[in-house]
This record gives structure tokens, C-alpha cells and sequence, in this order.
């Protein structure tokens, strides 16, 4: 005779109700959205970058960053994703990138280009083989809808940020990985503001010094912060009034570009350089020599990582996320400033 287990009647309705509350239980959690990770790749020609630092943004603040793998890949929490907008990725040796992040992308892939030379060999290179140009129209409106995202501002600004100074060679220039990184504030007044253009405006890009003076970044000649408080300086009419513009690569893919822009009036001081375009049509990067006519002049330069824009479309102004400036000094050696900031607030005072 075989074996019949044997339920009281009473326990049926407890078991049914319970095997209903697990089933509902169940379909409940499926249907909520997984709090996904991000996973990003860097790359150049299809191999891994290690050693890349990546960095998630929103418009004004660094979210959180990484160092990639020996694969080339970092992961992000869903934590640190939420209210991100894009993403930054630099190396030395290689162009930075800003990349775009949509909402919901739990896997991005980001190609670095190599530089063929040292970042102050690139740059003169690129400006030897373009300044100088003339105008070109179509370029013009694209620099013209790119500064239309942004707002101009006369605030003051306030930000968090990493600073290393030093004397490096032109191979190891932009290269902080055996540096010291030192953190602290720092407040650009309103009259710093104006102090800035008004110098620009009066004196140029570059500003002959007395032989003695106190600031350490500088030897007889000055340059404006433009990879810093004063990035904004390539939204303006001041910079579109005084450089020409030439589109020289498209992507059509992508519908990024990269303009030239030289000192129009060669006889005065200006820049040389080029200035990248997103795909969403704001100013990803800029590069640059300071062009100076004088005698005597010195090589000096800079490179500026723009902030994102805000995702909503609500027009802001363009702010620095990394900068770097350089100059070289009689010796060949060049001295370098690199900052890395990690928030941006505007002050009225």
C-alpha cells in the first residue's frame, strides 16, 4: 500500500495564501528596475588603456572617478551614476575626452587618440600648419551656436580643487601620476572677473612683467587663467572677435568637430590652437599656444577640459573641469600648473 500524506483541512487556506503572497512577491521585484552598474572601457585602436583617469560629471561637480584596469575598464555604482551627465577620460600621452552619458547607458566605450609627439611639440606643430588662416563661415557659425548654449557670467567663482606645480620635461608635461596632488579652495572675486578681461582687453594675452615680481608661475611674461577661472574666455565675443576659425575635422558619425583658431592681427598678441565640439554642440576642449610677437618671446601654452553641460539644457556658464597651463624655461625644461577641480560655484561678491 503506498504512502498518502495526509493535510488537515485547515492548513489548505494558510499554505494557498502564502504560495500567492511569494508568487506576488516575485513578480513585484521583477518588475523593478535593477540599479545597474556602469561599466566603461577605454581604448585606442581597439586595444585597453590602463592607467586612464575617468571621471563622472555634472555641470558643476565631479561625481566620483576611477583609475582603469589593465583591460582598460572601470566600474561605477548606481550611486555614483544617478545624476551624472558625462564622462572624462584623460591619459598622458593621449587627447583628453568628454563623452556624453545617457540616462539609463550601463556600458560606455571611450577611444583615446594617441599624441604623436609631446603635448608643446603637438600644439606648435598644429598651429605652425594652420596660423595663419582666414575665416571660414561655416566654422564661424558652429563656434557661434556652441557659445550660445552658455551664459556669460561677471560672478565671482568659488571651487574645490586638486593643484600640482612643477618642472617637468615635454614628455612627462600634463603627467601628474608622481606628483603631489594638494587639495584646497580657492575664491575668483567678481573684480578678479573683471580684473581679467579688463587686462585682456588693455593688455592682451600676454603681458611683459617687471623683473621682479612674486608669482611663480610667471618669469617676464604674464598669461591670462583660461585654464581656469577664465575658461569662459572661448565663449565670448572678445576671443570670436580677435581669432579666426577653420573647421578642420568632422565627424559625421558623431557630428563632432574641431575648429583651428588663430591671433588674427599677427602683430598683437593672441592664441593659437584648436577647440573641440560635442556631438550635443558645446565646447568639449581647447588647446593652445600663447601667439606673442614680441622679441624675446617664450613658448607657453595651455590645455582646458570644459565642464559638461547641464543635461536639461538650462544655459550656464563654461567652466574649467581640468586645466593645465605650461611654459619653458631657458634651460628646456618647462614648468607646468595642472588643476583638477571637483566643484564650481558662483559668488556674487
Amino acid at each position: 500500500m503506498g504512502f498518502r500524506a495526509i493535510v488537515p483541512q485547515r492548513i489548505i487556506p494558510c499554505v494557498r495564501a502564502l504560495v500567492s503572497y511569494l508568487v506576488a512577491a516575485t513578480l513585484f521585484l521583477a518588475a523593478q528596475p535593477l540599479q545597474a552598474q556602469l561599466h566603461v572601457r577605454i581604448e585606442t585602436s581597439g586595444q585597453p588603456v590602463a592607467g586612464a583617469r575617468i571621471e563622472l560629471w555634472t555641470p558643476t561637480a565631479r561625481i566620483a572617478e576611477r583609475l582603469s584596469d589593465a583591460q582598460g575598464l572601470a566600474t561605477f555604482p548606481a550611486v555614483d551614476i544617478a545624476n551624472a551627465t558625462s564622462v572624462i577620460a584623460r591619459r598622458i600621452g593621449f587627447r583628453p575626452e568628454r563623452a556624453e552619458l545617457p540616462a539609463g547607458a550601463t556600458t560606455l566605450r571611450i577611444a583615446l587618440v594617441p599624441l604623436a609627439a609631446p603635448l608643446p611639440t603637438v600644439t606648435v606643430r598644429e598651429a605652425d600648419l594652420v596660423c595663419p588662416q582666414q575665416d571660414d563661415a561655416a566654422a564661424r557659425r558652429r563656434w557661434e551656436d556652441a557659445r550660445s548654449t552658455y551664459t556669460p557670467s561677471f560672478f565671482g567663482r568659488h571651487s574645490v580643487r586638486e593643484t600640482s606645480t612643477g618642472t617637468v620635461t615635454a614628455e612627462e608635461l600634463g603627467d601628474v601620476s608622481k606628483m603631489r596632488l594638494n587639495r584646497g579652495s580657492r575664491s575668483y572675486t567678481t573684480a578678479g572677473m573683471a580684473g581679467a578681461r579688463g587686462n585682456l582687453s588693455a593688455h592682451g594675452y600676454v603681458r611683459r612683467l617687471p623683473e621682479r615680481h612674486t608669482d611663480t608661475d610667471f618669469g617676464i611674461w604674464s598669461y591670462p587663467a583660461l585654464a581656469r577661472e577664465y575658461a569662459e574666455h572661448f565663449a565670448e565675443a572678445t576671443f570670436g572677435e580677435r581669432h579666426t576659425l577653420r573647421i578642420v575635422a568632422m565627424d559625421s558619425a558623431s557630428q563632432s568637430s574641431t575648429l583651428s583658431f588663430c591671433a588674427r592681427d599677427r602683430r598683437q598678441s593672441g592664441l593659437d590652437g584648436v577647440l573641440r565640439i560635442g556631438a550635443d554642440g558645446s565646447l568639449t576642449s581647447a588647446r593652445w599656444r600663447f601667439w606673442n610677437p614680441a622679441r624675446g618671446a617664450e613658448l607657453a601654452g595651455g590645455e582646458v577640459v570644459f565642464t559638461p553641460r547641464d543635461a536639461r539644457g538650462t544655459p550656464a556658464p563654461l567652466l574649467a573641469a581640468q586645466g593645465l597651463f605650461w611654459r619653458r624655461l631657458p634651460g628646456g625644461l618647462f614648468y607646468q600648473r595642472w588643476e583638477q577641480y571637483s566643484l564650481w560655484r558662483l559668488t556674487p561678491e
